[in-house]
């Protein structure tokens, strides 16, 4: 995702208690089901254990509530190069509140944020194939 100003910011909250986890200022990306972030909010814990999974070290994001909202992912694998130190928000977990809702602009949920973000990544997919392929 780039750098751009959102027209209408949303917050992501704990499902279970309705805690901010973390705002849209920091959204990097979105990928199998996991919003990427590059900060959280400070009263959000990270786990000291670390575990180690598919070539991955990660430690448990809880909220404020102890509820598992996520992975810190200290080293990534290839599917996720580019993303170590980075917040990885399961969306099951979390729900979001956009800010400004009452401006007259359509409501979004981040479940339609998420899909068309998934839609940008396949068409830039397609025309990275496309392009190479006219090579």
């Amino acid at each position: 995702m780039t750098q751009q100003i959102l027209r209408n910011p949303f917050v992501v909250q704990c499902k279970a208690c309705n805690f901010i986890i973390c705002d849209s200022f920091s959204l990097l990306d979105y990928k199998n089901n996991l919003l990427i972030f590059s900060s959280v909010a400070s009263t959000v814990t990270i786990d000291s254990n670390k575990h180690t999974d598919s070539d991955t070290v990660y430690s448990i994001i809880r909220c404020k509530c102890s509820n598992m909202v996520g992975r810190k992912y200290f080293t990534t694998n290839v599917d996720m190069n580019g993303y170590s130190g980075m917040y990885f928000i399961n969306k099951e977990c979390v729900y979001s509140y956009m800010l400004g809702g009452n401006s007259g602009c359509k409501n979004v949920t981040l479940h339609d944020v998420a899909e068309d973000v998934e839609k940008l990544q396949k068409l830039c997919l397609y025309l990275y194939k496309k392009i190479n392929n006219g090579k």
